[in-house]
């Protein structure tokens, strides 16, 4: 059996992202991209990138003999368009707007937390949601996560 590649994970990854959002009854945005390092949230996206490997747990003093595994780091982005912000004629956003946005955040963050629950194995202590304030229209929910792989054999999910 051949060791997962970043992308094979992410793939995975991208997957049990849109079973999620269709679980909690969310339209997964029409753009779906597995990426690396940083992208720009200048649209609305699905978007999985990954950060490449690293030992987890982290390596402390002298190692004697390999004592840990390898972990993956991913972030999961869903950027939506919102409607919060000062318009062209100075106008704060409304109340309800605002509610509304607030409420697609929480909903994608849901979905997000579900995704976690069904990965299966994950170092716990590097998992985070978070969401961006809104900003040029846009705002995103981000599930960061680190899947620890022992390589070699294939990544199960639940």
């Amino acid at each position: 059996m051949t060791d997962p590649t970043l992308y094979a994970l992410a793939e995975s990854l991208m997957a049990m992202a849109k079973t999620a959002l269709a679980a909690a009854s969310l339209a997964a945005p029409a753009r779906q991209v597995i990426y690396i390092g940083q992208i720009p949230a200048d649209c609305e996206q699905l978007a999985v990138v990954f950060d490449g490997w690293t030992p987890t747990p982290p390596q402390e003093g002298m190692v004697v003999c390999q004592s840990y595994r390898w972990g993956a780091s991913f972030t999961i982005l869903v950027t939506r368009s919102c409607v919060p912000g000062i318009n062209n004629a100075k106008q704060l956003p409304k109340p309800e707007n605002m509610s509304a946005t607030a409420e697609i955040a929480s909903n994608d963050a849901e979905a997000l937390l579900d995704l976690v629950a069904n990965v299966g194995e994950h170092d716990g202590g590097s998992v985070a949601v978070s969401i961006t304030p809104p900003q040029g229209g846009l705002q995103s929910t981000i599930l960061e996560i680190t899947v620890p792989v022992t390589r070699g054999l294939a990544w199960q999910t639940t």
